[in-house]
């Protein structure tokens, strides 16, 4: 019941008050006629990150697989500038060739998923009030997952691939409050990665381009002040 009286106070204040601080400040004076909070940012938050890829083959892996596009969903966990984000990129592709694994042969009638997962730490750098830099690097994985095993009357086992990936996101912000920001972002990824470990006939490497929305924030606490 408390924090429900806190949480309508703090509505109450906002909508029939004047909020006293800068946008980059570390404690908001939230003055009403019968509260006097202060809403006090953390250096930890929170982010969430939606978009479409653009997966970028080496030949022998483009061949098989052929280019593609897909979605990437990204959750991250920040502290100031720095963050660690984990990241989930999955889609759906026919192969463009046969290839055999083990006893069995995978051919373009299947429903293959190449699905990337990646961790990686990176920082934030801001160039304008509204426009930052997000560099990163960290351990990416792909595996392949056969999803039509059942009609097709097969059963595959397609070893997985992991590596180095490098990258960074160009981010323009168009909303923000003082405890998150919105932002459309542009970003690039090299994917050190060698698919032999899948197939001795496929390639290394990977680059893909992505464009994407991004919601970060900052979690807070409120602390009352004494009249």
């Amino acid at each position: 019941m408390k924090t429900i009286l806190t949480v309508i106070v703090i509505i109450y204040s906002i909508s029939f008050s004047q909020i006293a601080v800068a946008q980059n400040s570390d404690t908001i004076k939230i003055q009403g006629d019968k509260s006097n909070l202060v809403l006090i940012k953390s250096k930890w938050g929170w982010g969430f990150g939606l978009g479409i890829n653009q997966f970028n083959y080496e030949n022998n892996m483009k061949k098989w697989l052929g280019n593609h596009g897909g979605p990437n969903f990204q959750g991250m966990i920040t502290y100031k500038e720095w963050f660690i984000l984990l990241g989930f990129r999955p889609w759906t592709v026919n192969p463009q060739k046969k290839l055999s694994f083990g006893v069995d042969t995978l051919d373009e009638f299947a429903d293959l998923n190449p699905i990337k997962t990646e961790m990686a730490i990176g920082y934030k750098v801001y160039v304008l009030p509204d426009l930052f830099l997000t560099p990163y690097f960290g351990y990416v994985n792909s595996s392949f997952t056969v999803v039509n095993e059942d009609e097709l009357k097969k059963k595959y086992s397609i070893s997985s691939a992991s590596g180095l990936t490098i990258g960074g996101y160009v981010n323009y912000v168009f909303l923000y409050s003082v405890l998150d920001e919105y932002s459309i972002r542009l970003g690039y990824n090299t994917n050190i990665i060698d698919f032999q470990n899948v197939h001795p006939s496929l390639g290394k490497n990977y680059w893909a381009w992505e464009i994407g929305l991004i919601a970060t924030g900052v979690f807070s606490s409120i602390k009352e002040i004494p009249n």
